[in-house]
């Protein structure tokens, strides 16, 4: 019974120590393909406006930064890749439509409502 009790205990340490190391590769990937997203973006457009910059790195559904990416390679300015996103373009006077991303799988940092706000007010958006 004791045995039992004890293989029974291993089994779920184990399997909860396989859950937490697939989230944590889950969260590397994010940040490893926001790193990459902002570095294209700079590379192509010059500099990324903060607003922007903030909206990718709000961004923790991979899938999400993964379509980001893709439509990233077709734009050829970043208004172009906003207005793919289905957003408004950055430029002075217009205003974003979207909220930042979000996906099941990663956890949002604790200051998401805070950067979701601000985000909103500055009329940029890019992962939406």
């Amino acid at each position: 019974m004791l045995a039992e009790r004890a293989m029974e205990w291993t089994r779920e340490w184990k399997e909860e120590g396989r859950q937490e190391g697939l989230q944590e590769g889950r969260l590397q990937a994010v940040l490893a393909l926001r790193d990459i997203l902002l570095s294209v973006l700079t590379d192509r457009f010059g500099s990324v406006p903060t607003p922007v910059r903030r909206r990718v790195t709000a961004t923790r559904d991979f899938d999400r930064l993964a379509k980001l990416g893709k439509q990233l390679l077709a734009a050829s300015s970043l208004d172009e890749l906003i207005q793919a996103r289905g957003q408004v373009s950055p430029l002075p006077g217009r205003v974003d439509s979207g909220g930042p991303g979000e996906g099941p799988g990663v956890r949002a940092p604790r200051n998401a409502a805070r950067t979701r706000s601000s985000e909103t007010r500055s009329g940029t958006s890019v992962t939406s």
